[in-house]
């Protein structure tokens, strides 16, 4: 028997979907909400199986409020409810379990409670085998072949306990990865540097529903409390245990010009065209091409001159 909480800032429709979960079997308990930040205060402590939120809602929209139940640490499910059609709601596909149009259909509702009803079974039987991918989820988690850690040179990866993040969202995995770079940065920054394109509110709107995806995909491949992102005082933080390792900062800590040399696998970040990142690989592609002239520059002075002509082929490539 589950515990389903709804939250609506509309009372007929929250009323009408709370009926309607009442009179299914599978429900216990539905506990209703049309202040979202008094939903988030009972949250811990009525432990919702699986949670309604309508989209639009005053004061705190619904994928705000489910980044905020992400950081709980629950392994509640999600539902978006929402009166956009099928072309607008496409920023929210693969974000949830699943999403409900209004007006409200009690077969679809049946529907969605069958897909947690599956969800929840094979999350019994504890199944992740060689792959798992998460009903609505934004990202397929392959099995783990490769110690845990994050990787920004050369192809981005994200390996957690039970395997790799795939992105299926290009813009959640710059996020990400733009988030572990600025440990602490306001919305209005992140929203200049990551969605230049976007008005405010669209790009808000998007920051929260990518966000949501993180969060659930990190958790997914068993980062959800290694690596934390968190709104505090107007910013976002950004923080991970240092048994993660993110070769970035492994990078930019060497203790010499030939551990440096060895840490750098590529180019940093480069599936993002974005602007921002710009600085950051200049700074690396500098430090590697110091390196690399001292270690040459060595080399040549103790007349070792193969492993001088070397480092020289990796500068020349480096300076193409």
């Amino acid at each position: 028997m589950w515990k389903v909480m709804v939250v609506d800032d509309e009372r007929p429709a929250l009323e009408e979907l709370s009926e309607c979960l009442s009179a299914q079997e599978q429900v216990a308990e539905v506990y209703r909400f049309r202040k979202p930040r008094e939903a988030l205060t009972m949250f811990t402590e009525l432990s919702p199986d699986l949670v309604f939120l309508d989209i639009e809602m005053r004061g705190m929209n619904g994928l705000e409020l489910a980044g905020y139940i992400q950081q709980l640490g629950t392994s509640a499910e999600i539902v978006f409810v929402t009166a956009y059609n099928e072309h607008a709601i496409t920023a929210f596909d693969l974000c949830a379990l699943d999403y409900v149009l209004k007006p409200l259909n009690p077969q679809r509702i049946k529907q969605t409670l069958e897909r947690f009803a599956r969800v929840t079974k094979d999350r019994g039987r504890g199944e992740i085998a060689s792959s798992v991918e998460a009903v609505g989820a934004d990202s397929m988690v392959t099995v783990a072949t490769r110690p845990i850690g994050v990787h920004l040179f050369g192809p981005i990866t994200v390996t957690g306990k039970y395997g790799d993040i795939v992105w299926n969202s290009s813009k959640s995995r710059e996020l990400f990865v733009y988030l572990l770079l600025h440990p602490q940065v306001g919305l209005a920054q992140l929203i200049d540097d990551v969605f230049p394109e976007f008005n405010l509110d669209s790009a808000t709107h998007y920051v929260h529903t990518c966000l949501y995806r993180i969060r659930k995909s990190l958790k997914e491949c068993g980062l959800g409390q290694e690596i934390t992102i968190d709104y505090r005082n107007k910013r976002y933080e950004t923080t991970f245990a240092e048994h993660v390792p993110v070769d970035y900062e492994q990078f930019m800590s060497a203790d010499s010009a030939e551990q440096r040399i060895e840490r750098y696998k590529g180019e940093l970040l480069p599936e993002v065209e974005s602007e921002w990142p710009h600085p950051f690989r200049k700074t690396c592609d500098d430090l590697f091409e110091f390196a690399l002239q001292l270690v040459m520059d060595r080399a040549q002075a103790n007349g070792n001159l193969q492993l001088a002509q070397k480092y020289d082929a990796m500068l020349s490539r480096l300076r193409e």
